[in-house]
């Protein structure tokens, strides 16, 4: 318990934060850059990477590894937090390079099956500038290669199994299927069920439903998560989401 406190006040106090290593555990991570923010985490002999970024990033994801001085089949599992493309793109290779198993929910899993990822709508005035940007000039980034997942869930999976102190749980509302993932009970790569790119707000500027978001925020706060990762923008804390959600659940029960 007291490496995971630990954990978590260096998260808070370290700025810029590239790599963490929890020397109790000998875990770490990394943040790439790929488009939208993927991250390894791993010990010794097992890496799990999250998100698999945008078109044409292929190369962050080796250049990740060598500097880490890990072979691609160092990691043993993609976790994908959601199917936009922005998360998507290089899954195919990075399968095909790593051998590494695909773990999905299961209503996400058709995208990628297909080829085919679909565009979020807005949810805000950037957001939905932001698509009809995209509508209006016809620009497709949706296509993807198509490949196969290897684990598809519908509910909250431990990962101890991996050697790592990881958990999936179920975050819908920027997607069906979005989920998020908790590591050493404190900290949360939670993928674009939020946003901290804008201010001090962290509501995402696309997705599906803003009660599902709502709820799953309310259900990271109850696992008590203190840092958050997202897909898009840096890190932050539970004091902030908390205000984001007071906030939210004004505006959406007034409408």
């Amino acid at each position: 318990m007291k490496h995971k406190v630990l954990l978590a006040l260096f998260c808070i106090i370290s700025i810029p934060l590239i790599e963490i290593q929890a020397q109790s555990v000998n875990e770490f991570f990394r943040i790439i850059k790929m488009g939208s923010n993927s991250f390894i985490i791993g010990n010794n002999t097992t890496g799990i990477l999250i998100d698999a970024g945008s078109h044409n990033k292929f190369h962050k994801f080796k250049s990740a590894l060598e500097k880490l001085k890990k072979s691609p089949d160092w990691i043993k599992y993609i976790i994908i937090t959601h199917t936009h493309y922005d998360h998507v793109a290089n899954l195919a290779e990075i399968k095909k390079l790593t051998g590494a198993q695909i773990i999905i929910h299961k209503d996400e899993a058709r995208y990628i099956e297909s080829g085919y990822t679909c565009l979020p709508d807005g949810m805000n005035t950037i957001g939905r500038t932001g698509r009809w940007f995209v509508d209006f000039f016809n620009i497709d980034k949706t296509k993807i290669k198509p490949v196969q997942p290897d684990i598809r869930i519908n509910s909250s999976l431990d990962m101890s199994f991996t050697g790592l102190d990881l958990e999936i749980v179920p975050t819908p509302g920027h997607s069906n299927g979005s989920i998020s993932v908790i590591w050493n009970d404190t900290i949360a790569f939670c993928g674009d069920v939020a946003f901290a790119i804008i201010g001090f707000d962290v509501w995402p500027i696309t997705g599906k439903d803003p009660q599902y978001i709502l709820n799953s925020w309310k259900v990271l706060l109850n696992l008590g998560c203190k840092i958050y990762y997202p897909g898009h923008g840096k890190r932050f804390t539970d004091e902030r989401l908390q205000k984001s959600l007071d906030k939210h659940i004004d505006k959406h029960s007034s409408q």
